[in-house]
């Protein structure tokens, strides 16, 4: 994967889940705004802005792909969750809450904040970050952790 096209800042959720609803608020919150900001999922609250209701797995895949930066946004341990292992495998840049990625021995690939005004802070440093050789081989590694290879 190479750099992002556009700063895209990437949430998907089942925003009908209280952690998922709360990324909604907390980044719609920034001032000045985060942008451009995609949010991705189902349920979102009626007039969501940049919101894609119920994507396939094409368009979230092209999402992911388009995406400089994915937030993963819960205020508890989740374990691993599938959004958290997407964001690995198919992500750039991850910013998430502290709690979402507790315990997992990801520090390294992901940034963590642990209130919005700093996740607005690492998500527009983000923003700003090329994707390098670097970043792709340590995304890599730390994917490779959570993938399982298919065997026949």
């Amino acid at each position: 994967m190479g750099p992002a096209a556009q700063p895209l800042v990437l949430a998907v959720g089942k925003f009908s889940v209280e952690e998922n609803a709360a990324a909604i608020k907390g980044l719609l919150a920034a001032n000045p705004p985060i942008s451009p900001l995609c949010f991705a999922g189902h349920n979102a609250p009626l007039g969501t802005p940049h919101y894609v209701d119920r994507p396939t797995d094409a368009e979230l895949d092209q999402l992911y792909a388009d995406a400089q930066v994915v937030v993963v946004h819960a205020e508890h341990s989740l374990g691993i969750k599938f959004k958290l292992i997407q964001a690995l495998l198919q992500g750039r840049h991850i910013v998430a809450h502290a709690k979402a990625v507790e315990g997992l021995g990801i520090e390294g690939r992901v940034r963590t904040y642990t209130s919005w005004p700093e996740a607005y802070a690492l998500i527009r440093k983000a923003q700003e970050e090329p994707w390098t050789p670097e970043c792709a081989a340590r995304a890599r590694e730390v994917a490779a952790r959570f993938a399982v290879p298919h065997t026949n």
